[in-house]
């Protein structure tokens, strides 16, 4: 991942629940959310800040509930098959960020979102099949 505007530049150090975007647990430390949403702070003039793929080492992130990359370029890749793996993960925002293709068919078998947004993607029509089994969606953004 290509971070142009240097928004990851708090990213050192030995404590990651001291990152900006970076949200812990109080009591176990556990990474629980990381909030890369670049729609609403003082960079809005800049059009994208985060950019290519996003990385796999995410999925060391077993306690994440909370993840929100909206606004961010991720031209022409795939949405990662991997976000559907995380069982803790509850809120996930990908709109605006240009993925491209289809949407996983990983993405049919979750049951535990509860905030799917996936506005403003260029996404196959036909993969909106795939998201036909999210019972627990309470809030589902057209895409």
């Amino acid at each position: 991942m290509v971070d142009d505007y240097g928004m990851l530049s708090s990213w050192n150090g030995q404590d990651c629940c001291h990152w900006n975007g970076v949200g812990c647990n109080n009591l176990t430390g556990h990474v629980q959310s990381l909030d890369y949403d670049f729609t609403e702070n003082e960079y809005t003039s800049v059009q994208r800040f985060l950019r290519g793929k996003i990385p796999n080492s995410l999925v060391e992130l077993q306690h994440l509930r909370y993840l929100n990359l909206s606004s961010n370029g991720f031209e022409d890749y795939h949405i990662p098959e991997f976000f559907a793996n995380f069982s803790s993960l509850r809120y996930l925002d990908l709109s605006f960020c240009d993925f491209g293709r289809r949407i996983p068919s990983q993405f049919g078998s979750i049951s535990h979102f509860t905030y799917l947004n996936l506005y403003w993607n260029n996404l196959r029509v036909q993969s909106l099949i795939n998201l036909g089994i999210c019972p627990s969606c309470s809030i589902l953004i057209s895409i």
